[in-house]
């Protein structure tokens, strides 16, 4: 259903759906204004936002007198998000309200008034999520004190553990925190499992993902997608569940996580439909620099051109979030470079240790005219010309 969406979300005007709730007027350019048409805010002076944003080609509204929308996604209400769907699941959630829409709901609303069917959802694949759904309850309820506090250790709090429904289970050869895998709908589609106690030396793998089935491909799949909005441009792709939840902890958004998988064609073809910029945020080693030249490069075949933002030597995103905490968002911006950058840097690196190679090769054949020198004069045009050619001013 997340195709549906994604076409939903380009066809639907905003605009004219508010309308349907209260009435509207122009503020500034691509801004609109409205008494809040919430049942439970008695609104008195127009509080209510509407966004057009042409660059991006989105919708978004927001609230400033009850806190829902755009501009206070960490409020202590209850928020569905700034997009068609959260408008209508947020309209039918008040007092008194005897249900309140889902988000698959919301699709099939706002795709009845578009006159586009529905895609059939086979019985089986409904009754999977409907067992991975349960089970993700169930595993929340696991959670040792131990396990509680090595989160704790991670930089998670008990709030972080319920928004992403973290739990523990015996799986796959040992006792493992359970990551739930949220489809774009919001479903529980599979899960990653982390050996809460591994070290080095450990036989079992650190994670663990569900096999493919039906609704899981690993081949394609985001860890953090279902929390993609259309208010930021750029999309920052990590590795590990960690990345990306303490991302969303200190306010960075749109941040997802390939979960250790080699980035393919089909991740390609999944951000060509988030039209967004991509921004590469892999761990500072050799693996992640290698990982990424591979990404962009596959990307750059496609027409998309990444950024790559440059971590300290050593860390992960992870890492980097529990050290600069609020700043976090600043540090990306600051240290993201353009596609041609990365490339650039990635060959001048390259090519200056090939040239350290040939200058260790060459050193030999140096130190063997080394004692045909014999004034000082000599000495100091025998270093200049080592400086000159080679970089070399050590020999003598």
């Amino acid at each position: 259903m997340s195709d549906l969406s994604q076409q939903i979300k380009a066809s639907i005007n905003l605009l004219e759906l508010i309308k349907e709730y209260c009435e509207v007027k122009p503020i500034g350019t691509n801004v609109w204004a409205a008494h809040c048409p919430h049942p439970d805010h008695n609104d008195r002076t127009a509080s209510f936002r509407i966004w057009y944003n042409k660059t991006t080609k989105n919708w978004s509204w927001a609230c400033m007198g009850c806190h829902n929308g755009k501009k206070d996604l960490n409020s202590r209400y209850k928020n569905y998000g700034t997009d068609c769907f959260a408008f209508l699941q947020w309209m039918s959630d008040y007092k008194g309200s005897k249900h309140v829409l889902t988000f698959p709901e919301a699709i099939k609303v706002l795709a009845s008034k578009l006159n586009l069917s529905i895609p059939a959802f086979s019985n089986k694949n409904i009754a999977i999520i409907k067992r991975l759904n349960r089970n993700s309850i169930c595993y929340q309820s696991n959670l040792t004190t131990q396990i509680k506090q090595y989160l704790c250790y991670r930089g998670l709090d008990k709030q972080d553990l319920q928004q992403w429904k973290i739990g523990a289970c015996d799986w796959h050869y040992g006792y493992r925190i359970m990551f739930p895998l949220f489809n774009r709908d919001k479903n529980v589609i599979g899960f990653s499992g982390r050996l809460w106690n591994w070290s080095k030396d450990s036989i079992q793998p650190k994670y663990y993902n569900s096999k493919c089935s039906e609704v899981f491909r690993k081949s394609s799949y985001f860890y953090g997608e279902h929390l993609i909005t259309d208010e930021y441009s750029d999309v920052i792709i990590t590795e590990g569940v960690f990345d990306v939840i303490l991302s969303h902890k200190y306010k960075v958004q749109n941040v997802i996580a390939t979960l250790g998988t080699s980035f393919t064609q089909e991740h390609v073809d999944k951000i060509k439909k988030y039209n967004k910029t991509p921004i590469f945020c892999l761990d500072a080693d050799n693996a992640g620099q290698k990982a990424t030249l591979k990404a962009i490069s596959l990307l750059a075949q496609s027409g998309i051109y990444s950024k790559v933002c440059i971590l300290p030597t050593g860390y992960d995103l992870a890492d980097l979030a529990n050290k600069e905490k609020c700043n976090l968002k600043e540090y990306i911006r600051l240290h993201t470079i353009l596609y041609w950058q990365y490339i650039l840097k990635d060959t001048t690196l390259y090519f200056e240790s090939k040239l350290n190679e040939l200058r260790m090769e060459i050193l030999p054949s140096i130190l063997k005219v080394k004692d045909s020198v014999q004034t000082v004069q000599e000495q100091i045009m025998f270093n200049n010309f080592l400086i000159e050619r080679f970089g070399i001013n050590k020999v003598i």
